[in-house]
């Protein structure tokens, strides 16, 4: 996790189709739910991240993408601070460009690794 301070984006709550994990990016469903995106390419609406684990049927807050400022987010790979930070499978991000760009990393992860994103 980061050693800077997260600022907080503009949240707004939904019901977790499936149970999410935290800091995971998520899509928005038909009907008004969201899952895990798996990768935006795909022609997924991916509208934000979790900051918590949400169980499946919860309502849980979503930090929104359009939001501002900086969230966590699980890095897919390797990642350089600095980078610009894209969809990656299971709801991580990653520095391959698919979709459009989250944000940019705040500082540099290995996979897995948790990591601070100022959104763009």
């Amino acid at each position: 996790m980061s050693s800077t301070t997260e600022t907080s984006p503009m949240k707004k709550s939904f019901t977790a189709t499936a149970t999410l994990s935290a800091y995971t990016l998520v899509k928005l469903l038909a009907n008004g739910t969201v899952t895990t995106a798996t990768q935006a390419a795909s022609g997924e609406v991916v509208i934000g991240l979790t900051d918590r684990q949400a169980d499946q049927g919860k309502v849980t807050p979503i930090s929104l993408l359009n939001g501002g400022g900086s969230v966590f987010a699980t890095a897919a790979a390797t990642i350089t601070i600095g980078n610009a930070v894209y969809p990656g499978s299971g709801g991580t991000v990653d520095v391959t460009a698919s979709g459009s760009v989250v944000g940019y990393a705040l500082q540099s992860a290995v996979a897995s690794d948790v990591i601070e994103v100022l959104l763009a």
